[in-house]
């Protein structure tokens, strides 16, 4: 498997009466369990051929071939995607396919519980997608942040072993984005002043959470603190929806560790839950992730009305699938006839 094969079977893969002969190599190289093939040293070759090899027609090798490597390995392929990623040297095509392997890389169930490392792909991802002027990343155009502006979020939707690592790993993002805006880098949204000044006071109430939660490690300010971390991201992207959130949860958060009952003021807890609800209204896989994680720790102190906010959203796409489901059944009768 020279550089010249390489390229060949390349070019090859492009045609379609060849393609799959080149595919099934391939695919018996990345299942193979010999130790005497080295699937980095494939890697390498392949890359050294072609950056961007998993968009040819042949599939995804370079994703094939590195999953089932080991962690070592795994982490040596990342660290070609990450100079890739943030070198000035590269073209945008390959700057942009190479955040998008290090978000597959970032959510390989083999390299779950190595939160070092994860942490540190995904303040790479943060360097390209949401700030500028950071040191050692070579600045994107308009076009090329464009295409970057969603790597991060695609990264951090991935499945952790628990509550507490999804917490540690979006606190270290949170907290790299805010050392690298003190040290000079600049968000690339652009945020009035009363977003600045939310992000500020949001910051605050997550180092509050953040001393309560690793004094306890309670399932509610766990939930909180990941919640308003999630949101302080999403003010970097959708700034109007996220503020929304933030004051509710803010406000909910105070009354919590206050431990006020009582009153015409709601239940914290039914507040939560109207946020979750709206969090899965969105058309976005990552917040439904995220309230999927965390309703399982609020679930024991839902409330007859918190239940009865999550019932009635049930009732209601129960009631809007009837119309379909009935106009679906009158089709086929027509069909019939």
């Amino acid at each position: 498997l020279t550089k010249h094969t390489l390229t060949v079977g390349s070019q090859l893969a492009v045609k379609k009466s060849s393609v799959g002969v080149v595919k099934e190599v391939f695919t018996k190289l990345s299942e193979t369990k010999e130790e005497s093939i080295g699937k980095l040293t494939l890697i390498k070759s392949l890359l050294d051929v072609d950056m961007c090899w998993d968009k040819l027609p042949l599939g995804g090798n370079i994703f094939n071939l590195a999953s089932t490597c080991s962690p070592e390995n795994i982490k040596a392929t990342a660290e070609i995607f990450v100079k890739t990623m943030v070198g000035g040297e590269w073209r945008l095509a390959e700057r942009v396919h190479s955040a998008g392997m290090l978000t597959k890389l970032v959510g390989l169930q083999s390299m779950q519980g190595d939160l070092a490392w994860r942490q540190q792909i995904l303040t790479n991802l943060a360097s390209v997608s949401l700030l500028t002027g950071v040191a050692g990343v070579a600045s994107l155009n308009s076009g090329g942040r464009d295409q970057m502006k969603d790597v991060l979020y695609r990264g951090l939707d991935s499945r952790n072993k628990c509550l507490g690592d999804s917490v540690t790993l979006l606190l270290a993002v949170v907290k790299y984005v805010e050392g690298q805006r003190n040290s000079g880098a600049k968000f690339i949204k652009q945020l009035t002043n009363e977003q600045e000044e939310l992000l500020k006071t949001s910051l605050k109430c997550i180092e509050r959470l953040e001393k309560r939660y690793k004094a306890s490690s309670e399932g509610e300010s766990g939930v909180f603190l990941l919640l308003l971390s999630h949101m302080w991201l999403q003010m970097l992207t959708q700034s109007e929806m996220a503020a929304d959130i933030i004051m509710e949860l803010e406000s909910v958060c105070q009354r919590w560790a206050a431990e006020t009952k009582g009153g015409e003021e709601p239940e914290w807890i039914e507040v939560v839950t109207e946020v979750l609800i709206s969090l899965l209204a969105q058309n976005n896989h990552l917040l439904r992730s995220v309230v999927a994680s965390v309703f399982s720790v609020l679930g024991r102190e839902l409330t007859g009305p918190a239940m009865a906010s999550v019932l009635k959203v049930v009732q209601k796409k129960e009631e809007g699938d009837g119309p379909e489901e009935e106009d679906d059944e009158e089709g086929d009768e027509e069909d019939l006839d």
